[in-house]
């Protein structure tokens, strides 16, 4: 598709034969990124320059003809890219529990052991 303005390849505009282009995306190619917020970014603000320097220093260097979809936007601030957060439970919340000792568990199956071998007994005799 022919476009009007400057070529912008973060976002899919490319310079091609003296025009500006915007390619359709191969839909099986799509591929999304994690982004970490910072600081600056945990309230919305700034998420464009954390996605576009994201884009550029682990992205780019390995896909050159890859883009960002100005078409995925937050509800909430209009920004390019969804911001959503990941709150790992088990991180903060969990309790270690030790296990038993290994002597403790032998034992255990040791008497298992016995009583099954007993009901056996008496299930033959």
């Amino acid at each position: 598709m022919l476009k009007k303005g400057e070529a912008d390849p973060t976002y899919g505009s490319f310079e091609y034969r003296d025009q500006i282009v915007q390619f359709q995306p191969d839909g099986d190619l799509r591929d999304y990124e994690d982004v970490p917020l910072n600081a600056d970014t945990a309230r919305g603000a700034n998420v464009d320059l954390l996605n576009e320097s994201f884009f550029a220093e682990e992205v780019r260097p390995y896909h050159d003809d890859a883009w960002i979809d100005r078409g995925k936007k937050d509800k909430r601030d209009g920004e390019v890219g969804l911001i959503g957060y990941e709150i790992p439970i088990n991180q903060y919340f969990h309790e270690y529990d030790t296990p038993r000792d290994l002597v403790e568990i032998d034992n255990e199956i040791n008497e298992l052991k016995r009583e099954i071998l007993q009901l056996l007994s008496e299930v033959q005799s």
